[in-house]
């Protein structure tokens, strides 16, 4: 396994909004980035995705995903709260991030954790189409380009 999420835990990063967040928890790796939980001053968690490449491809695309996850307002997907970009240790190039609230669970353990009836499995489909309507009816339609249980 890849270590190289270590170098971030117990960073603070300051967004933005000049919001300051203490990274606490690795959570997984995707692609294109890590997935920490964080806490707020106050001790609030959320949740931390930090792009860890600066090809510029790259960082255009997680940065549209920002503006993106601000500008959609739905009960159905996961709201980006807050953004920066920052250097961490000796990198010399800032890496984008963003914060999200922190829910319990995901769909991928739902279905691991339960017998899904299918009245269940019915109701989490037709979340997820109406999300999907969502993201495929907005100004800039987006397609999601990693649809899977644990996203």
């Amino acid at each position: 396994m890849n270590e190289e999420y270590l170098k971030y835990l117990n960073h603070e990063v300051i967004t933005e909004k000049n919001n300051k967040y203490i990274i606490t928890k690795y959570i997984s790796e995707g692609g294109n980035g890590f997935v920490f939980e964080c806490c707020n001053e106050h001790g609030k968690i959320y949740v931390l995705k930090l792009l860890h490449t600066t090809t510029k491809v790259k960082v255009e695309n997680f940065k549209k995903e920002v503006v993106l996850q601000k500008k959609i307002n739905s009960e159905y997907i996961v709201k980006c709260i807050d953004s920066g970009e920052q250097c961490f240790g000796s990198q010399r190039s800032p890496r984008p991030f963003y914060i999200m609230d922190k829910y319990d669970t995901t769909l991928e353990n739902l279905i691991d954790g339960d017998i899904i009836t299918p009245l269940k499995a019915y109701k989490y489909m037709i979340q997820l189409c109406k999300a999907l309507k969502v993201l495929h009816k907005s100004e800039d339609p987006i397609i999601h380009r990693d649809l899977k249980p644990e996203n």
